[in-house]
């Protein structure tokens, strides 16, 4: 065990560490270790070496308290108490001088360099890649983490996780790679593939300064935004790099007014939604619904089209942030039958709380994708989340192997929808779903 000075424990200075749901920490002066944080932050979250001419080498160290073994002083050994200690220097560093953010990346795989290993936190995964690969890498960016988030991101990280089997197939001259490129129904090319998740955690300011960071890092080779508002973020911001739309409700008019870009359409518009409501016989729902724009374009439409479905009663409660959800009960009115909601990702991302208003109430939660059932929602008519990812996956793979991103139109997975099924509903039963997706001629399938 080495031996090592520890010296006297000052705090880091003035930092709102609640915000990042952090505690405080405290640092000592250790500054044999500078040099080496220096250069595995440069290495490892792809800052600029300016930012971190203001981190104070007096609170550079890699401890958080006096009491850590020092053995510590091993940065390899001491990765996941540093990882803490990092991310408290780089947000304290940069919200001062950076005007152009930071982003988090998550689920990567990744190298380890300077005798630091990358180190998960609530908040972020820090990644790195390996300089001696060629890996072509992906940067999906998610505005926050839920189900259908999760389910998106697997079945795209599926797919390439195929192609990166075919490409090590074909480097070792197998007949395997044979197989696995006839299987997966494209060319495979040499390179390897890798996924690196952003996670905006519901911050739009924080979502632009990940696009802003991708738009300048020459390692990623493709964004995929997952939602409307991610890509249109995306389009606006990212010009050098293909950009490819996940569950997106986009039009070819729309994709042609830009050369980098193309699509994968899973929106259920509020029409399906209605149908479903009328097909299960409800006459009086109430819509729950974020103050998100394209969903309020979507609620305006809903107006006009339940009367078409014979819905007699609408009540619209439109909710701001996720604290609101838990005082909802009492907006409810008494007569209605069902809540409805569409994809809406404030909304979605907190399905748990608006199940257990609805079921006290004994009405269902009629949702707009598969993870809401999975979440607790009684019953959707969506997509499977992870065939958008999977989709994107191969459209993804396919432009890094040369297409011509220009010559690839959007794919519309609306026209294979599936009625989902929660098995727990105490609300609706089995049968009525069955009669439901018959009446309505859509497969079932009970999670």
């Amino acid at each position: 065990m080495k031996n090592t000075q520890i010296h006297r424990v000052i705090p880091v200075p003035a930092f709102n560490y609640r915000r990042f749901d952090l505690r405080p920490f405290h640092v000592a002066r250790c500054l044999p270790a500078f040099n080496r944080l220096r250069s595995s932050l440069i290495a490892l979250f792809n800052l600029p070496s300016a930012c971190l001419l203001h981190l104070r080498a007096s609170i550079i160290s890699r401890l958080l308290s006096t009491s850590v073994s020092r053995s510590l002083y091993n940065l390899k050994q001491a990765a996941t108490v540093l990882s803490k200690t990092l991310l408290v220097m780089i947000f304290s560093t940069l919200i001062p001088v950076s005007t152009s953010g930071f982003a988090m990346a998550s689920d990567v795989t990744s190298t380890p360099s300077d005798a630091m290993e990358t180190t998960t936190t609530k908040a972020i995964t820090a990644a790195k890649v390996n300089d001696k690969t060629t890996s072509k890498i992906i940067a999906v960016v998610a505005p926050m983490q839920h189900q259908a988030m999760d389910d998106i991101i697997n079945g795209l990280k599926d797919d390439v996780s195929r192609s990166e089997n075919a490409s090590d197939n074909e480097k070792s001259g197998t007949k395997a790679n044979d197989q696995s490129s006839q299987s997966s129904g494209r060319q495979v090319g040499k390179a390897l593939y890798r996924v690196e998740v952003f996670n905006a955690m519901g911050n739009s300011n924080m979502m632009h300064s990940i696009m802003l960071q991708l738009a300048k890092n020459d390692k990623y080779s493709i964004v995929a935004p997952i939602g409307k508002t991610a890509t249109q973020l995306a389009l606006s911001t990212v010009k050098n790099k293909p950009i490819v739309g996940l569950a997106v409700n986009m039009t070819e008019e729309e994709r042609g007014k830009h050369h980098n870009f193309t699509f994968i359409n899973d929106e259920v518009c509020i029409g399906h939604s209605l149908a479903l409501v009328n097909a299960l016989g409800y006459k009086a729902i109430t819509v729950v619904y974020s103050n998100d724009d394209r969903i309020f374009e979507e609620i305006k439409r809903s107006r006009t089209i339940a009367k078409k479905k014979g819905i007699e009663t609408i009540q619209e409660i439109a909710i701001n942030n996720a604290t609101e959800m838990y005082s909802l009960a009492k907006n409810i009115s008494d007569k209605s039958e069902a809540i409805v909601i569409l994809k809406d990702h404030l909304i979605v991302s907190n399905i748990k709380a608006l199940t257990d208003i609805s079921h006290k109430k004994g009405i269902p939660v009629i949702a707009a994708d598969e993870g809401s059932v999975i979440s607790g929602a009684d019953i959707a008519l969506g997509v499977k989340e992870s065939v958008i990812g999977s989709k994107g996956g191969e459209v993804a793979i396919n432009i890094l192997n040369g297409e011509n991103i220009a010559n690839i139109p959007g794919k519309d997975l609306t026209d294979s929808l599936i009625l989902f099924y929660n098995k727990k509903s105490k609300v609706i039963t089995e049968n009525k779903a069955k009669d439901t997706a018959n009446s309505m001629k859509y497969k079932l399938e009970i999670l």
